[in-house]
């Protein structure tokens, strides 16, 4: 090849690259063009993404704390016969004062580690019977302003921060209507 023919040869593979070159730049552009259109639709995609993670973290959590309310709910309730014994257990007395004293101690101790956990006893002595909290096991005369209203507990009831885990078993007055 002389030297015509290499510059020849040369320019040609130029204008060849200056026309891919071309092409390259305008399809930059389409593209750059696209991606911008395009753009507004990934950053909504992306923060509806955000938001159904946001949600879901907030629901598992939330299932958490329920599941370990069942479980402490559940456990408390299991053990609330122990707290009748123990109480049954005090009221008798046997003269033994170190055995009562031990008894008490631990009646106490218990108390304090369930009501750490949320738990609290009623009785609801004196007021209105509510059969939503409250078990009626019997009736009994009584004067007319205790009508309607709890006469006697026979078992506490207990509630677990908001839930009731356990009406209180009580006996109601009743009025006859000769008082």
């Amino acid at each position: 090849m002389n030297e015509t023919d290499k510059q020849n040869s040369e320019t040609t593979d130029i204008k060849i690259n200056d026309d891919s070159t071309d092409q390259m730049v305008t399809g930059a552009e389409d593209t750059s063009e696209k991606s911008e259109k395009q753009a507004p639709d990934y950053y909504e995609m992306l923060q509806r993404l955000q938001a159904d993670f946001d949600n879901y973290r907030r629901r598992t959590n939330k299932e958490k704390e329920e599941l370990a309310n069942y479980v402490r709910r559940e456990m408390i309730r299991q053990l609330l016969p122990v707290i009748d014994d123990l109480e049954r257990l005090l009221e008798v007395k046997s003269g033994q004062h170190d055995l009562e004293h031990g008894a008490r101690l631990i009646y106490k101790n218990f108390l304090t580690v369930l009501k750490n956990l949320g738990m609290k006893s009623f009785t609801d002595q004196g007021k209105n019977f509510d059969p939503n909290i409250h078990e009626a096991l019997s009736v009994k005369k009584s004067p007319l302003e205790l009508d309607g209203k709890i006469v006697e507990t026979l078992q506490k009831g207990y509630w677990l921060k908001d839930k009731l885990l356990r009406p209180a078993k009580v006996i109601v007055g009743q009025n006859d209507g000769t008082e």
